[in-house]
């Protein structure tokens, strides 16, 4: 019989990651899928240059989890990844990219898909500078709390269409 295993949570997945960021500097794109046989962690070494790009990369991902990582039925995916983020200003939104935003913010994102019943969950923590770019600091509230009716995640719901997807785990269906 299989040993009983406790399903991660945001608040677990944010605390490790945040460690992570403050010991290493930097925090690498990490993909967790976590099903009734295991839990998969995987690092990007990169992401692709545009938004579609990037959600048609983590399709794929989701599809090669499926197909090779063992999981078994999705049961939660997470996503952490270090980004830009622009801030609501007198009621308008900014008219450039985050990366472009003169007042951008630059965060670690925590985000969370459970599947049944669905649900998704997002944390983004301040990172703190130097003037030469060395990682001093992160803030420990949160810019964004975990609101589920709020939370939304592209590319964390592609990797999840992605892993329904496959054709090898026809009893997973969105």
């Amino acid at each position: 019989m299989p040993k009983e295993r406790t399903p991660l949570t945001l608040a677990d997945v944010a605390k490790h990651a945040k460690k992570l960021l403050m010991d290493e500097g930097f925090h690498p794109t990490t993909l967790i899928a976590e099903g009734n046989e295991k839990t998969v962690v995987n690092t990007l070494d990169s992401l692709a240059p545009t938004h579609e790009a990037r959600a048609q990369q983590m399709f794929l991902l989701g599809l090669l989890f499926a197909q090779e990582a063992g999981v078994g039925v999705l049961q939660q995916a997470f996503l952490v990844s270090e980004a830009w983020m622009s801030m609501i200003d007198n009621g308008q939104m900014p008219q450039v990219s985050p990366s472009k935003d003169p007042k951008r913010l630059e965060v670690l994102v925590i985000s969370r898909m459970a599947i049944q019943p669905p649900q998704t969950e997002t944390v983004a923590y301040e990172m703190k500078r130097s003037a030469k770019g060395k990682l001093i600091g992160m803030n420990e509230t949160p810019v964004i709390g975990s609101s589920p009716e709020h939370a939304e995640s592209p590319l964390l719901h592609a990797f999840v269409i992605g892993f329904m997807a496959s054709k090898t785990k026809p009893d997973n269906i969105l």
